[in-house]
């Protein structure tokens, strides 16, 4: 079987990135796909956006909300809206790398019977101009293949924090439709966290999860919209507090998975994190209240005490020259690199198909 594929978008006033999503999208549509944006009453040209997409390419599917119910509602609402046997869910400002499609279609042809599959990806700056380094979607690179998980709690301590990540993730509508029926979501809901807590509940019905190696998303990084919205403080309980309020809704509190993915976030996440914030300039208050925060919510992990502790006592400036640093290094091999790449971006060995994206031609 050739299983059917919906890319499902919520977005919220994001009309500055959405054409590039969609624009990476559309070049690898097949008859067997369709793409679904729901706006969550944006107030910004969003739909003017997306509208001129919808006239060039019929399979999108577009529907605007007259009132801003929270992504939580927003990823329910937009899976429920798609029609495929798959869907692939998509954040507003990422995209879809060159070729990827198919290769996540050949994966879901190869494998029956899945929940779902979750995938790797690229991080790029905020202006998709250069990759960055980041953390691996499975800690410290223990698996660097494609992997088929057939246990709940192997594939929640693997994969549990990167089930966080929206563009990462495909689900089986069937399944998660069977989860809506089923589940109590209400506690879950207004934690930004339901699609984590949508997987756990899948997991426990059909253990069969594929993690694709490939890098099938580019990752914008520095565009945080709930930062903008919440503000630093805020941001982070959202990523402590009500992460952990869905984690112990699937997992024992004290138990092994609960504990790993916990170490995850303190090894992997937290220390670069930190980095970035205080190289942003958060005043002393906030960072008060930051220490006090973690302290209270991983006082018990020894990683926290010996990898993120110390980093409140680097004083912020430290962490800006560091940045400012790797700046000016990737800035230069970008430099460097600009004459053959605008060569061959330029000067192609044949003529552009019809219709070809800006996307591929850099590719």
């Amino acid at each position: 079987m050739d299983p059917s594929l919906s890319i499902c978008i919520p977005t919220y006033n994001r009309a500055e990135f959405i054409g590039d999503c969609l624009e990476s999208i559309i070049p690898q549509l097949t008859d067997q796909m369709e793409i679904v944006v729901l706006d969550g009453a944006s107030r910004d040209r969003t739909s003017e956006v997306v509208e001129a997409y919808r006239n060039r390419c019929p399979a999108i599917r577009y529907v605007r909300l007259n009132t801003n119910r929270g992504v939580d509602e927003d990823i329910l609402e937009v899976v429920d809206l798609a029609r495929s046997d798959y869907c692939w869910l998509m954040s507003d400002d990422d995209l879809i790398g060159h070729g990827a499609v198919e290769h996540v279609r050949q994966r879901l042809r190869q494998h029956q019977n899945l929940a779902g599959a979750s995938l790797n990806s690229i991080a790029f700056d905020r202006t998709m101009s250069y990759p960055v380094r980041t953390v691996t979607a499975i800690s410290r690179g223990r698996i660097s293949a494609d992997h088929l998980f057939q246990d709940r709690e192997e594939c929640f301590r693997q994969l549990g924090v990167h089930f966080g990540y929206l563009s990462a993730q495909i689900v089986s509508r069937g399944l998660w439709h069977e989860v809506v029926r089923n589940s109590d979501l209400k506690p879950y809901k207004g934690t930004c966290w339901i699609l984590v807590y949508m997987i756990g509940c899948m997991l426990q019905r059909n253990p069969n999860w594929l993690y694709i190696h490939h890098p099938c998303v580019r990752n914008r990084t520095g565009n945080d919209s709930f930062i903008e919205r919440l503000g630093t403080l805020n941001r982070q309980l959202v990523t402590h507090e009500s992460y952990a309020t869905v984690l112990y809704g699937l997992f024992d509190k004290s138990g092994a998975v609960s504990h790993q993915v916990r170490e995850t976030l303190l090894a992997d996440r937290m220390p670069r994190t930190l980095a970035n914030t205080k190289a942003n300039g958060v005043s002393w208050s906030v960072q008060v209240q930051l220490l006090k925060l973690y302290t209270r919510l991983y006082w018990r992990h020894v990683t926290y005490w010996w990898k993120v502790l110390p980093l409140f006592f680097v004083p912020n400036q430290v962490f800006r020259i560091v940045r400012s640093l790797y700046m000016r290094i990737k800035s230069r091999r970008r430099a460097r690199n600009r004459g053959n790449n605008e060569y061959r971006i330029r000067e192609p060995s044949s003529p552009r198909p019809n219709g070809e994206s800006e996307f591929e031609r850099e590719r």
